[in-house]
């Protein structure tokens, strides 16, 4: 549940505006877990008796915003922006195991937990744009401070950090003539870790197989640059390069007590990534047009001591996407999608190659107040995880298959009168905060 009250007012005809936002999100979840194991000798005859466990979940996540926002138009082509937020987040989360024990469930403490985080936030930001007759320019600085603080209570351990960082931007765009343009931009931006993933409990998958949080995640950090070229407003290219520190990634490493494998996440030293995206638009005919888009990474991944052993990998990998849309008749319009990528990396993770085909078909009825949609993801059923480790010292290989082939048909209906003024489309304060949750 989320609630938002806000107020924006125009100062004067200028353009100068000031808004206000306050704003209150509750998540609340609930996950009961059942686990049955069986053991078996090479002729399927019973080795031992079987293990019976349980385990029950409680998470609840509040969150609380206030934002200000303040537009000063100097003239026409200066703008000057300011504002500040601040945010306040806890998260409470508790975490209990039983094994049956002849017809009695039993609690286990050595899995069990109660972990509260909380995260304090207070951030301010300048902004200053301004346009030539072929150039436009935006500078910007945005200053956070951050005091978080973990608290284990099964384990009484505590984990408290706090900091203040500083991040630039800038954003050049030249027009060159009527069909030429080309931009440059630089910003530091910040990452930080999802809630589920600072949690510390045990998720037991098989005996053999489990998930476990790190509260001593550190955000992380990056810098990008990017230079485009756009010709005919319409088709484009753009070159990317960044450098990311301490960034978060999942690993997956074996206990070396149990022998068991386990996927946690962790600040890995660096990663650098080479990126080329080129999108080309192409109409085919009045009732067939195409959007293609290529993409090629160079990405690699350093550090000199991940949980003992030194990581340098790296991998060239390319991700292909084209669109087709089709004017059957009128209000009758279909789609069809084909996504490729090539076997890339993802932290200590080898992905193999994947391809999806998505198709659709709709229909504008009742003089277009209603809409039927009929459409299925991954036509093919092709889509399916084959993973494997780059991690030295660890040599594992997984396949996964998703419910990827789903058919879904959908029906819309617009009431009332469509001629009343829309809502003021904004953002809330939250947006970046929600982002981080995640659910099992």
């Amino acid at each position: 549940m989320s609630y938002n009250l806000n107020f924006k007012t125009n100062l004067n005809k200028k353009g100068d505006e000031l808004s206000f936002d306050a704003d209150l999100s509750k998540y609340n979840s609930t996950v009961n877990s059942f686990f049955n194991s069986f053991y078996f000798d090479a002729f399927e005859q019973k080795l031992r008796n079987p293990l019976h466990e349980k385990s029950f979940t409680q998470s609840d996540i509040l969150i609380k915003s206030l934002k200000a926002d303040y537009t000063n138009q100097l003239n026409a082509n200066l703008k000057l922006e300011a504002g500040a937020k601040t945010t306040f987040i806890k998260s409470d989360n508790a975490l209990s195991y039983a094994t049956l024990n002849g017809t009695n469930w039993q609690d286990d403490p050595s899995k069990s937990n109660h972990f509260i985080y909380d995260e304090n936030v207070w951030a301010g930001y300048v902004n200053a744009s301004q346009k030539w007759e072929n150039t436009s320019f935006q500078i910007g600085l945005r200053a956070e401070y951050s005091d978080t603080k973990g608290n284990s209570l099964t384990e009484n351990k505590i984990v408290k950090r706090d900091y203040l960082d500083f991040f630039p931007s800038v954003f050049i765009n030249q027009k060159l003539s009527d069909k030429h343009n080309i931009g440059f931009s630089y910003s530091r931006r910040i990452q930080r870790p999802d809630y589920e993933s600072l949690n510390p409990f045990i998720y037991t998958i098989d005996e053999y197989t489990y998930q476990k949080g790190n509260p001593f995640l550190n955000p992380e950090y990056s810098h990008s640059f990017a230079l485009s070229y756009l010709f005919k407003n319409k088709y484009m290219a753009q070159f990317g390069y960044s450098i990311t520190n301490d960034v978060i990634s999942q690993v997956i490493l074996i206990d070396s007590t149990t022998k068991a494998l386990y996927q946690t996440t962790k600040n890995i030293s660096q990663q650098k990534t080479l990126r080329l995206t080129i999108n080309a638009p192409i109409k085919i005919s009045k009732w067939w047009s195409v959007n293609n888009n290529f993409t090629g990474i160079q990405m690699s991944y350093q550090s000199s001591n991940l949980e003992g052993q030194k990581l340098e990998v790296s991998q060239f990998f390319v991700m292909l996407n084209t669109n087709h849309s089709f004017k059957i008749a009128d209000g009758v319009n279909a789609e069809l999608t084909g996504k490729y990528m090539s076997p890339f990396l993802f932290g200590t993770l080898k992905l193999q190659s994947q391809f999806t085909l998505d198709a659709g078909i709709s229909a504008s009825l009742f003089e277009k107040r209603g809409s039927l949609k009929l459409s299925m993801s991954d036509v093919l059923d092709g889509k399916r995880e084959l993973v494997s480790s780059v991690y030295p010292g660890v040599n594992y290989s997984l396949n996964q298959k998703m419910e990827t082939r789903i058919f879904r048909l959908s029906f819309s209906y617009n009431f009332g009168n469509r001629n009343v003024k829309e809502s003021r489309k904004k953002q809330t304060g939250l947006e970046e905060e929600q982002s981080r949750l995640k659910s099992k």
